[in-house]
Parts: C-alpha cells; sequence; structure tokens
C-alpha cells in the first residue's frame, strides 16, 4: 500500500519545508534526467573519446555493452555499478516520502508514462523482490520507496541485482567482442553525422513529450473542472 502524504492540507510553516525538502531530493533527480540527455545526445563522440563519462551521464545497457572493449574488468564493474546504482537512493526517498505523488510527477517528466510503466508498477505489487532484483532502475526504486519496503532489503536486493547486471553486460560484452568492434569502428568513422543525428533525437524526443505532457495536465485540469469521475 503506497502513500500519498501530500493528499493532506499541511500549516504554511511545514509547507514552506517540506517544498524545501522536496527541491533538495528532486534536484539530483532532474539532474539525472537532464544527464542522460545530454550522455545520449553526445553518445557518438563520447563513446572513442570518454567512454567512462558516458556510461555516468546516460547508464544505458547499450552503452555498458559498447564501452566494454576499452574497460578492464575492474574498472568496467565498477563504473557499471557506480553508474547503474548512483540516482536509485534518491529515486527511493523520494518514494519513501510522497508516495503515489511522486510516481505521477516523476512518469510524466521523465517520459516513462505508458503501458509498459503502469504493467511494471501492477508487476512489482504482486512480486516486488523479483522486480527489484531483474530491473533495479529508476521507476521500480521509486515504488520501492513508496511500498515503503525496508531500507536493509532494498539495499541488498537493488545492489545484489546491480552487480548481476553488469556482470552479465561484461559477459555479452566479451561473447559479442567483434561485432561491438565493428559498431565502433562504423561510429568512430561517422562520428559527426551520427552526432548531429543523435541530438536531433533527442531534442525532438523532449518537444514531444513536454507536448505530450501538456495535453495530458490539460485534460485532468478540464476533468476536474467538469467535475468528471477519475479513471481507475
Amino acid at each position: 500500500m503506497t502513500r500519498n502524504v501530500l493528499a493532506t492540507p499541511i500549516p504554511e510553516q511545514p509547507l514552506r519545508r517540506r517544498r524545501r525538502e522536496l527541491v533538495l531530493l528532486l534536484a539530483p533527480v532532474v539532474l539525472y534526467m537532464v544527464a542522460m540527455g545530454v550522455g545520449v545526445a553526445l553518445a557518438p563522440v563520447l563513446l572513442e573519446r570518454q567512454p567512462v563519462l558516458l556510461f555516468l551521464l546516460a547508464p544505458l545497457g547499450r552503452h555498458l555493452l559498447l564501452v566494454s572493449p576499452a574497460l578492464d574488468s575492474m574498472t568496467f564493474v565498477l563504473v557499471g555499478v557506480i553508474g547503474y546504482f548512483l540516482v536509485d537512493p534518491f529515486m527511493y526517498i523520494v518514494g519513501r516520502r510522497y508516495g503515489d505523488a511522486s510516481l505521477v510527477w516523476i512518469e510524466r517528466r521523465s517520459g516513462m508514462m505508458g503501458r509498459g510503466a503502469r504493467w511494471l508498477e501492477r508487476l512489482f505489487r504482486r512480486a516486488a523482490l523479483p522486480v527489484l532484483f531483474v530491473w533495479p532502475g529508476p521507476l521500480v526504486n521509486l515504488l520501492a520507496g513508496a511500498s515503503v519496503m525496508r531500507v536493509p532489503v532494498w539495499l541488498v536486493i537493488n545492489l545484489a541485482g546491480t552487480l548481476t547486471s553488469v556482470l552479465l553486460a561484461r559477459w555479452f560484452g566479451e561473447a559479442l567482442g567483434p561485432l561491438i568492434q565493428v559498431v565502433r569502428q562504423f561510429v568512430e568513422e561517422h562520428v559527426v553525422a551520427l552526432t548531429v543525428l543523435s541530438v536531433a533525437a533527442v531534442v525532438t524526443s523532449v518537444i514531444v513529450r513536454r507536448r505530450r505532457v501538456r495535453k495530458l495536465v490539460n485534460a485532468e485540469r478540464d476533468s476536474v473542472v467538469r467535475g468528471d469521475e477519475p479513471e481507475v
């Protein structure tokens, strides 16, 4: 059962403290979203020149595979675990502190809205620990916090799942080594064109997402004005 602590009226002074607290908690989350966009946009140029920075900015599975040949095993594991885990504590704390309201806020602003996110939420409520182990990503950590999962349990399962994901990525990186080298070579030969395309794709994605969020917010506002029943 998740909580929505924002639904209860709060006196002015505690409300101001709550807002400051929310800003401090959300600042790393917003920074993570911005860094993700920058990393994805500049991925072609960072892949050869700054592979560690690429993954730390945009900790995606495809980036971890692509940087695998450039890193020794120990560095790969450290970078992988740090990159994946860095934002997780903040997502967990935000979810634990603000419950369902934080889920709505993050989903709208991160582009995680849709059937996939809803399906993952339903799956988490049925099997929280296995889902956290298999998908220890931002949304699942938010769900873990909102469900008031105990901190030691969350930490152990999250780190175990994260380490397993990194080790699997290393294994696949070694197994697919020749193919990855071909991809890296292609990127290096067309780095300027691919970077331009990547930046354009990220900018387009941000514009489309903002329009979709604005449309959804307007639709919900109109629904409130009309007095419609909320969807279950």
